[in-house]
């Protein structure tokens, strides 16, 4: 099953405010998993109840076209020959995804969105279409819309970890937390071993400060996947909040070992050092930090210069 592929890390930048005091990072806002497809979704097996058109297996030489185009990295030639096929052959569904997702590949998530709903149209039970004409119509900020079909791909199929992600993120954008928490919970009786739905759900809940059995299932994903820095960082992210400070400071210091340039985890974890009361180390990170983000911010360069002056580094 596919996972996003630039899945963000949490936000939790401590807040710059005018008295200058250190303030915690903010509750985590952002998780993993979203909006992919799966990975049989581009090459789609022509669906028993498709209708064939007279010139389907003329658009068939077009689509197979496509296929070959788009594994060679050719996206605008694969979109020409995808065009044709549909045009030829209005009725072939698996065109019509294909088309969504090369259009997709392009961020042109409205024609994208329209072909995945053309798909479904032309065949009810087609479950990625439904994912991600969900999926497009949350690209485009028509989250509301966005609920049915989301809804529909998951009663396709019940135990599509993915499905259930994207929903609860779909729900997260809407406000409706305590929806996205009873999705993810749903998501576990289905697939009880997914790391992404533990994480997610670890993160709402954490929102939510139900903040022990968020530390548990973040807990439980480090320990699933233990080289992934978004999830050691989002366990980092609850420790501090439930000041839990030594936690705190191994979770951050395995984000550094696994993403050195994380300059989120190094503002979190010269706090922490603060907080623990070392000095030396909170000036290390802090330097650290410093050198990583050299004429980006200069806003946040001033205020770490003022604490390092403060800490007498």
């Amino acid at each position: 099953m596919a996972r996003i592929g630039t899945a963000a890390l949490l936000c939790s930048m401590i807040t710059l405010c005018g008295c200058g005091a250190s303030q915690p990072g903010a509750v985590p806002n952002a998780e993993g998993g979203g909006w992919e497809e799966g990975d049989d979704a581009f090459v789609h097996p022509q669906g028993a109840g498709q209708v064939q058109s007279p010139a389907h297996e003329e658009a068939a030489v077009h689509y197979q076209e496509a296929v070959k185009l788009k594994r060679e990295g050719k996206i605008d030639e694969a979109i020409e020959e995808t065009r044709a096929a549909v045009e030829l052959d209005p009725g072939f569904a698996s065109a019509h995804f294909t088309l969504g997702s090369l259009l997709r590949q392009k961020e042109d998530y409205e024609e994208a969105m329209e072909h995945f709903r053309k798909a479904r149209q032309l065949e009810p039970k087609y479950q990625n279409a439904w994912a991600m004409e969900g999926a497009m119509l949350v690209r485009l900020e028509r989250v509301e819309e966005a609920i049915a079909p989301l809804e529909k791909s998951i009663a396709l199929k019940e135990d599509d970890a993915q499905g259930y992600i994207n929903l609860g993120l779909a729900y997260k954008k809407l406000g409706r937390l305590d929806k996205s928490v009873e999705v993810y919970k749903a998501g576990m009786e289905q697939t009880p071993y997914d790391t992404d739905i533990l994480n997610n759900l670890g993160v709402a809940l954490n929102e939510l400060e139900h903040y022990d059995e968020s530390a548990a299932l973040l807990e439980e994903a480090a320990n699933n996947r233990p080289d992934d820095a978004m999830v050691h960082f989002n366990l980092a992210v609850t420790y501090r909040k439930t000041e839990k400070f030594n936690d705190a400071i191994s979770s951050y210091e395995r984000v550094l070992e696994l993403e050195p340039d994380n300059i989120k985890a190094m503002n979190d974890l010269g706090y922490v050092y603060e907080m623990v009361g070392n000095r030396k180390k909170a000036i290390e990170i802090y330097r650290r930090y410093l050198k990583a983000v050299e004429g980006k911010d200069p806003k946040r360069t001033q205020y770490i210069e003022q604490k390092l002056e403060k800490l007498g580094g």
